[in-house]
Parts: C-alpha cells; sequence; structure tokens
C-alpha cells in the first residue's frame, strides 16, 4: 500500500470520527441538529481534515495476522501538525477480503508498529 492511498482512508476515517464525535455531543444535550454555528465549525473542521498536509506518514505491512482476517494488514505511522506541536498516532487498515479494494480503517497503539515490516 502506498502512502498516498493510506493518508486518503486515514482521512476519511479522522472525518467519520469528527463527525461522530458531533453527533454524540448532539445527543448528549438532547439534540438532533447542530445550530448554525455548530455547523459551520464541523464544516471548518472537515476541510482542514482533508486540505491539512501531514507531516509524515510511513506504511508498513503488519506481521502477526489474526487467524478470521486477510492478510493484508498495513500499520500507518502518521505526524499530524496541530499548530503548537507534532501529535504521532498510529492507524490499522485492513481489507476483510482480498478482491475488494476499501480498507477498514482503525486507530490503534504504539506497540502494533513494531511487529511491522
Amino acid at each position: 500500500m502506498s502512502s498516498v492511498e493510506a493518508e486518503k482512508w486515514i482521512r476519511q476515517y479522522l472525518k467519520k470520527e469528527r463527525a461522530s464525535m458531533q453527533i454524540e455531543s448532539l445527543s448528549m444535550q438532547g439534540r438532533l441538529l447542530p445550530d448554525r454555528q455548530e455547523a459551520e465549525k464541523l464544516e471548518a473542521d472537515l476541510r482542514k481534515i482533508e486540505t491539512n498536509p501531514f507531516r509524515s506518514i510511513e506504511v508498513k505491512h503488519f506481521l502477526i495476522a489474526p487467524p478470521t482476517s486477510s492478510s493484508r494488514i498495513f500499520l500507518a505511522k502518521v505526524v499530524l501538525d496541530d499548530g503548537s506541536n507534532d501529535i504521532v498516532r498510529y492507524f490499522s487498515l485492513s481489507a476483510k477480503n482480498n478482491i475488494f479494494d476499501f480498507f477498514w480503517v482503525n486507530e490503534q497503539a504504539q506497540w502494533m508498529w513494531y511487529f511491522s515490516l
């Protein structure tokens, strides 16, 4: 998997994560829809996720595939710039079937990075 392809999938994951946070916040407040200001902030946050460049992205193949999964499990180490300092996050990208060209992205612990080539 190329870093460009991994970046695309990770950005989609980050946007979904941000939108889910908004939905959870509204649900806790007992509302279904955001007000105008909240909607504009969400839109700006999603745009920022899409356009802000990653400081770096490195992709490796995970060595130990769980018995029920595909052998196509990749780990990505992403360095994000939040303005004041760098944030390092680790993501797994895996396909449940080798035929499909889409991936399930999940955030992972740093230790998994050490079991990747």
